[in-house]
């Protein structure tokens, strides 16, 4: 079972709602109010955003004048896949598929993490190196040289991998500077995951970062009475 859905239905069992394709296009924090893109508007006693961490609405109804822009590494990424029919016409890389861990590959200045996903139907690559991707793009078309040259002198097995790759991705890594608060004025809208402290994403920190925030919380409104 996928992660999400796991979620998706922990959630619905506790008596949440769930509604998708539901773009937020702004918040009041006077009113605790969510509009949608849509027009339609939600309002609660508390809301939490965890929207991200790439302009993030909620971020915004939390910061109000402070403008938060986000800093750039000295390094990016290109992120790759591979159906497993082709993986599995190697036994090389056909072990690399019965392998549920990630496994990872240093070299001067990059590295490579990969690992299965979709159930094996598809191989992940990670490839991160010095560099970055265009100015004002977050996720552009790579180069598939420029993208093998990179790693070149990396071990025979895993740039058999990459010689296999049909289409890349190249993507800038950035994180956030730390925030003046995580809380609105009003105290009634709060920051959850990336959207409060987005980080670099190594050892999918991130996500295990929005995990403990959650339960954090769960455990504050434990204490809530009204």
């Amino acid at each position: 079972m996928y992660s999400a859905q796991f979620l998706y239905d922990a959630a619905v069992e506790t008596g949440a709602e769930v509604i998708l394709k539901s773009p937020v296009e702004f918040m009041d924090d006077e009113t605790r109010t969510v509009k949608l893109k849509d027009g339609r508007t939600y309002s609660g006693d508390l809301i939490v955003g965890a929207d991200g961490g790439d302009s993030s609405k909620v971020r915004q109804a939390v910061m109000l004048e402070e403008p938060v822009e986000p800093k750039l590494s000295t390094n990016c990424a290109y992120r790759a896949t591979v159906p497993a029919t082709l993986m599995r016409s190697d036994p090389e890389l056909s072990a690399l598929m019965d392998d549920p861990n990630s496994n990872c590959w240093i070299g001067y200045r990059r590295h490579i993490m990969a690992y299965p996903i979709r159930n094996g139907e598809l191989y992940n690559l990670v490839m991160s190196h010095t560099g970055q991707a265009a100015v004002g793009k977050w996720n552009e078309p790579g180069n598939l040289d420029d993208m093998k040259w990179h790693y070149r002198n990396f071990d025979p097995g895993i740039r058999k991998a990459i010689d296999k790759v049909t289409g890349c991705l190249k993507w800038t890594l950035a994180d956030l500077p730390v925030l003046s608060s995580w809380v609105s004025p009003s105290g009634r809208i709060a920051l959850l995951g990336d959207a409060a402290h987005a980080m670099l994403p190594y050892l999918a920190q991130g996500a295990a970062q929005a995990i403990e925030d959650a339960a954090t919380l769960g455990e504050l409104f434990k204490h809530c009475s009204s």
